[in-house]
């Protein structure tokens, strides 16, 4: 669903048949991150190892918005990232790019 409304934006954003909302703007990348279920199809990793820490602490500061077990889920999606990487990498995030 976020993929179609992300696109939808985009082509909004980008279209001169809305004047209301101001000069179009030209979107090159976009860029969808995994969060609750590992993507099938994507192509950029990027080693979070360094950062994980500060990734946990800052997912614990939003309590009211996410359940321990949430958090938990997404930083267990990126420990099982760096698994399946097969390096010593303690988590990765992964991207599916789109230029347009």
């Amino acid at each position: 669903m976020t993929h179609e409304v992300v696109g939808e934006a985009s082509w909004v954003a980008s279209s001169k048949y809305f004047p209301e909302l101001g000069e179009p703007v030209q979107l090159k990348t976009i860029l969808m991150y995994e969060v609750w279920t590992p993507m099938q199809a994507f192509n950029i990793q990027y080693d979070i190892s360094d950062t994980f820490e500060t990734k946990l602490n800052a997912l614990a500061k939003y309590d009211s918005q996410l359940t321990a077990e949430q958090a938990n889920r997404i930083l267990g999606l990126n420990t099982y990232r760096a698994a399946m990487h097969g390096s010593e990498k303690i988590a990765v995030e992964v991207f599916r790019y789109y230029d347009r």
